[in-house]
């Protein structure tokens, strides 16, 4: 399966589905099933800037897309919408991990764990965060960095989740 970001904007009669506020400025995105079928969704953004980024999985249908910072997972085989999330603070970055196997996007404040069922599991630290920038996964944890006052913001924070137990660890 695969996905990808239509640089054009495509003729409104190919759009297969809509998903989100049909009214709102749209991230237009070709998918290609297992047969090799394609087909063209329409991802409602939200009214701020924000990371535009298609997350496909080769070994499952799922895709987790986002459109100025709203996340949407679907499943690509059947053009349904699992999930819809982060209404509130954007997605900022966003990484697929293997073994296990999750979709994890970090927002201002908090890191949201999707699996492959589609539920979300939101880790949120007890203090503030400006924004928590997903880079790697090494065995079964995550790493990037965060913006915080803890520290003044003199310097980036660097962190680890454990995706077997969730545990969030910072370096500092």
């Amino acid at each position: 399966m695969k996905a990808e970001i239509m640089k054009r904007k495509p003729f409104i009669a190919r759009i297969q589905r809509n998903y989100g506020e049909p009214n709102k400025p749209g991230l237009f995105v070709k998918f290609t099933d297992s047969r090799h079928k394609k087909w063209i969704g329409r991802f409602a953004k939200t009214e701020e800037e924000g990371l535009c980024r298609v997350i496909d999985n080769q070994h499952s249908s799922l895709c987790l897309v986002i459109a100025n910072g709203k996340g949407y997972l679907l499943d690509i085989e059947k053009q349904t919408l699992l999930n819809e999330f982060n209404e509130g603070d954007p997605i900022i970055s966003a990484l697929h991990t293997t073994n296990p196997n999750y979709f994890v996007a970090g927002t201002g404040n908090s890191i949201f764990l999707i699996d492959q069922e589609g539920r979300l599991k939101e880790i949120l630290p007890d203090f503030a965060v400006e924004g928590f920038n997903l880079k790697s996964q090494q065995e079964n944890m995550v790493s990037g960095w965060l913006e915080s006052s803890i520290n003044q913001f003199e310097n980036a924070i660097f962190f680890k989740v454990d995706l077997s137990n969730f545990n969030l660890t910072l370096n500092y």
